[in-house]
């Protein structure tokens, strides 16, 4: 499992034709209907091609857990104006369940931004573990501007249902109001994380280099989970998103998730204890 920060998502194309991408990361193309693509702001930030450089590690022994604070810059290689500065707190003990603490400070034009996609984290897990449940909105993706007709529920599929056959490849498979969401293989482990408002699984990490459906590229052996603190609505044709349902560039960020691994009882059965 890879965990790394998330400020780009792929683009959207029902944002007043625009796209946008996630994390910073979501849909990126040009508008067909007025306003404005976003997208093109994202991508002069860096947003769709971010690296993250340490800074530092410290690591504290503790009674019953370990401590890890990871400091770092979040940049593109090629852009020295804009970046996050964060700061990962890991709480590890003797039963695999790790808490993260994350804080992010977006700095120079990072802030200029409109909005940003997404602010998270992304979760880089085995193919395999191609069984995704959550308890949230659903069954269908929602947003924090498109609630209707996703009642909140415990909801499964695969990951490749999670994928939506848009006309033009772009962010998808979005579930807001999220308590815990789940991967499994449903043989040998699997991962829950709970504290994340907004998740997502795709199998597909670039959908905004794919400009039709056959040039999509999945993942080679991996799947990615997002657990999101907030992502920005969808807004419509040609409307932009309101501000209410935009992820802030302006402002710091500091929130918390759990991971930890399933039972042998929840990776048969596909849910966590008192889901069932």
């Amino acid at each position: 499992m890879r965990c790394r920060p998330c400020g780009h998502a792929g683009p959207s194309c029902s944002r007043a034709g625009r796209s946008s991408t996630r994390g910073a990361r979501r849909r990126a193309t040009k508008p067909t209907t007025g306003g404005r693509a976003e997208g093109e702001d994202w991508r002069k930030a860096g947003l769709d091609r971010l690296k993250t450089t340490v800074d530092s590690v410290t690591v504290e022994p503790g009674q019953g857990e370990a401590k890890v604070v990871v400091r770092s810059k979040v940049a593109a290689p090629d852009v020295s104006t804009a970046s996050f500065e964060q700061a990962m707190t890991y709480r590890v003990d003797a039963a695999g369940t790790v808490r993260l603490g994350h804080q992010v400070h977006p700095v120079g034009d990072v802030r200029t931004l409109p909005y940003l996609p997404r602010i998270g984290v992304s979760l880089a897990v085995p193919s395999t573990f191609d069984r995704f449940a959550w308890y949230g909105r659903g069954p269908q993706d929602s947003y924090v501007d498109r609630k209707d007709g996703t009642p909140i529920g415990v909801h499964s599929s695969t990951v490749d249902e999670q994928y939506v056959d848009y006309y033009r490849p772009q962010d998808h498979g979005n579930h807001t109001d999220t308590r815990w969401a789940l991967l499994t293989d449903g043989r040998s482990g699997g991962l829950l994380v709970s504290g994340a408002p907004e998740v997502s699984a795709t199998p597909y990490d670039d959908l905004d280099r794919a400009a039709y459906p056959f040039q999509r590229v999945r993942n080679d052996g991996w799947l990615t989970l997002h657990a999101d603190h907030a992502v920005t609505g969808m807004g419509d044709t040609p409307n932009p998103v309101r501000e209410r349902y935009q992820v802030r560039p302006d402002r710091d960020y500091d929130y918390s998730l759990t991971f930890r691994p399933l039972s042998a009882d929840e990776v048969h059965s596909g849910l966590p204890r008192g889901a069932r």
